[in-house]
């Protein structure tokens, strides 16, 4: 079987018949990139771009492979569509139409599909809640008092991280808002305990480390994320 590693999935609307919440898109494609690029298979890196079909002669046809990039149609549900109010069920919605997506791509190029499949039902197993800790761990601090973490969870309506830190027996004790915004995904790219008692972290792309005292956040005594999130970094 042909290796592969899939490095980006896009979705594109021509008709913008299923733009309602059109972010539920993104957060599944993350969500099922995440769990897809957990496994060990990275010969090469493609980008999929899913374009949302109208016809149903059309459903899931696979057109030539350029640049490492691999279109392939989709012919959704509509009536189905129409009918959700939860955002849960629009991510589930979207997490199927890029399982029937990738289903189809990997029949064509020989791919493994078990590492498809085994990514999806990760999906199902989370009710499609696209939620996780900064590198799936916690940091333990000097001297093992506490655990540190930045949990991600990234819904319809935001993305939004937070500093949760652990008392020693791995219990949550304190949690704070570190980043909110509704316009996609910014990770942190480093943390780190600096003493037994005082953390840091910084932002990808961003200059700017936080540096917090453990004391600060059992008090609560961390600044508020402002409504402007680029005041963040002055």
């Amino acid at each position: 079987m042909r290796k592969f590693a899939i490095q980006e999935i896009e979705f594109h609307d021509a008709q913008k018949l299923y733009e309602w919440k059109k972010n539920a898109r993104n957060v599944a494609a993350s969500l099922f990139l995440r769990n897809l690029n957990r496994r060990p298979f990275a010969d090469r890196k493609y980008s999929i771009r899913i374009f949302i079909a109208d016809n149903a002669q059309e459903h899931l046809q696979v057109s030539a492979m350029f640049d490492g990039v691999i279109p392939v149609d989709y012919f959704p549900d509509y009536s189905y569509f129409s009918s959700i109010t939860e955002d849960k069920e629009l991510v589930k919605f979207w997490v199927g139409a890029i399982y029937s997506s990738l289903l189809k791509i990997a029949d064509l190029f020989h791919w493994p599909a078990d590492l498809i499949i085994d990514s999806y039902n990760d999906c199902i197993r989370a009710e499609n809640a696209n939620s996780w800790y900064f590198k799936d761990k916690l940091l333990k601090s000097p001297g093992g008092s506490y655990y540190l973490g930045v949990h991600n969870l990234f819904s319809v309506e935001a993305f939004e991280a937070y500093i949760v830190l652990f008392n020693e027996e791995k219990k949550e004790i304190a949690r704070h808002l570190i980043y909110r915004d509704k316009f996609g995904v910014f990770q942190v790219e480093m943390l780190k305990w600096v003493s037994s008692t005082e953390v840091a972290f910084k932002f990808c792309d961003a200059k700017k480390v936080f540096t917090y005292s453990v004391s600060d956040m059992l008090n609560n005594r961390l600044p508020e994320v402002p409504g402007n999130i680029s005041l963040l970094f002055k």
